[in-house]
């Protein structure tokens, strides 16, 4: 054993985050950190680090933190290599790793899950990118509602789990809800049969008297009315089911969508990008199409931001009058201007307030959250704000460079279902290998100073099992309980379904 966690209680003065009640790291471990940004992940590595109450360590850890400070002459890339190649020096023992990948390129992320498959000791590892979970994890610790709860696996394993559970949730929720129902006609039915029976119109004065009819009349209502009073008592110690949160389908009509048929949106002509007296890459004449969804691909510092800047600035390219375009910005200074995250996305807004509105409840901003000020939101919170704010706007050509840094996986899978659906094109800079499969319908890769298109990458396996798993909880209510709203869902999960086939 490694380390011992124990009552383990971090977070922040006056304030605790994340409580770990019993785990352990065992030789050979390889256990994949996950959670919200801000919800203590990297306060309790810290506190494992160096050791602090309720933790035992059987070895010296080492620990390489995140990355923040990009001023220095060396990349981050480059930074994060250095600090990485010194902690494998060590054979064995324990590695704690803060979002090593955050500026790796896809050889940097290859070559880092290889050294840490390598590895003759225990890993645990802080990251957002599913790919690289899935290569290199063999254990999972997920931060929900402050606590640690680990499973054997990968990443994907994880998600499959935690789908089945929302599953078992809709269908809680719905059973709670049926038998509701249920309730509260049968207490309706009761006190209007109570009702009904008070009334002896029929029955003349002599003839009550005679036979008694309104003490027979007054039991029975008095026992109805007991009767409609247990139900109400049955229907108030019903078990709440928190309904679960249903995504709306998102419906969007974008400037130009009228001539996405008309021919190529975006021509490149033949060209040569270069940079600080070098070339970066040349690139043969070619076309895109109005909605198609483009990823540039390539190690760091080959001119993916460049090619990127060269479209937005439209040199050696040919476009429509119609299209426009619209860059995402790392900087979200602006939001700190005032005024709350609603105001701020509805500022630039094309689409109605209920798209907006349906756009930040997908990243997570849900009811009153949407009227908190913009300056109070985290730098992560921000990130997702300003990309509301460039989605819905008057742009219907969208560049997106790096948009998954510093998001959390929820974010990022969140982020990922807006681009599926987006009509408009879109040209976006990714290392997150997942999130480039799940969103690009053409990956342009930048290899040996040369531009050109690649063959994309089918949808990895988990995605499919995830289809399959909501498809078939899907085709059964609907033969139990259909809906236009099950109908719906069904048909916008059977479009996946055929998309991930083609």
């Amino acid at each position: 054993m490694y380390a011992l966690l124990h009552e383990v209680a971090a977070g922040i003065p006056g304030r605790t985050l994340i409580t770990c009640r019993h785990e352990t790291i065992h030789a050979g471990d390889r256990i994949g950190l996950i959670g919200p940004n801000g919800c203590g992940k990297t306060t309790l590595m810290e506190k494992i680090a160096s050791e602090q109450e309720g933790v035992t360590l059987y070895t010296d850890p080492v620990y390489v933190p995140q990355l923040h400070d990009e001023s220095k002459p060396e990349s981050g890339g480059e930074t994060t290599k250095r600090l990485l190649r010194k902690a494998f020096r060590r054979e064995g023992g324990l590695l704690l790793l803060d979002e090593p990948t955050t500026y790796l390129d896809t050889d940097g992320l290859e070559w880092l899950e290889e050294q840490l498959r390598s590895f003759n000791g225990a890993v645990l590892v802080i990251s957002h990118d599913r790919a690289f979970l899935d290569a290199v994890c063999t254990k999972i610790w997920s931060v929900e509602d402050g606590e640690i709860h680990a499973m054997a696996g990968t990443y994907s394993t994880y998600k499959q789990e935690k789908e089945k559970k929302n599953l078992a949730h809709r269908r809680s929720y719905e059973t709670q809800q049926q038998e509701k129902a249920k309730l509260e006609r049968a207490v309706r039915m009761k006190e209007q049969r109570a009702e009904a029976v008070t009334s002896t119109k029929n029955v003349s004065r002599s003839e009550a008297k005679i036979t008694g009819a309104k003490p027979y009349f007054a039991k029975k209502q008095k026992k109805m009315q007991q009767s409609g009073r247990a139900m109400k008592q049955r229907l108030e110690k019903l078990d709440t089911v928190e309904k679960p949160f249903e995504e709306r389908p998102l419906q969007m009509t974008l400037p130009g969508s009228e001539k996405r048929r008309s021919g190529p949106a975006v021509r490149l002509e033949k060209s040569t990008a270069e940079a600080g007296g070098r070339t970066l890459w040349t690139s043969e004449a070619m076309s895109f199409s109005y909605g198609e969804h483009v990823a540039v691909t390539g190690p760091n510092g080959s001119g993916k931001t460049t090619f990127l800047q060269r479209l937005y600035e439209g040199i050696d390219i040919d476009v429509p009058a119609w299209l426009r375009f619209g860059r995402s910005v790392q900087d979200v200074r602006a939001l700190e201007t005032g005024g709350t995250m609603l105001e701020y996305v509805m500022a630039e807004s094309i689409q109605p307030e209920e798209t907006v509105r349906t756009v930040l409840a997908r990243l997570g901003f849900r009811g009153e959250r949407v009227y908190v000020p913009a300056a109070e939101l985290s730098g992560g919170e921000k990130r997702k704000v300003s990309f509301a704010a460039l989605f819905v706007s008057g742009c219907n050509a969208l560049l997106l460079d790096e948009p998954t840094t510093f998001l959390d996986l929820e974010a990022v899978e969140a982020l990922e279902g807006l681009i599926q659906e987006y009509p408009g094109l879109i040209f976006l800079v990714s290392h997150d290998r997942r999130f480039v499969e799940r969103t690009a319908d053409v990956v342009l890769d930048i290899r040996n100073g040369s531009l050109s298109v690649v063959e994309e990458a089918d949808a990895p396996e988990d995605e499919r099992l995830l289809l399959e798993t909501r498809l078939s909880d899907v085709v059964s209510r609907l033969s139990t309980e259909p809906s236009p709203e099950l109908e719906e869902e069904f048909q916008k999960l059977l479009k996946k379904k055929k998309q991930l086939e083609t």
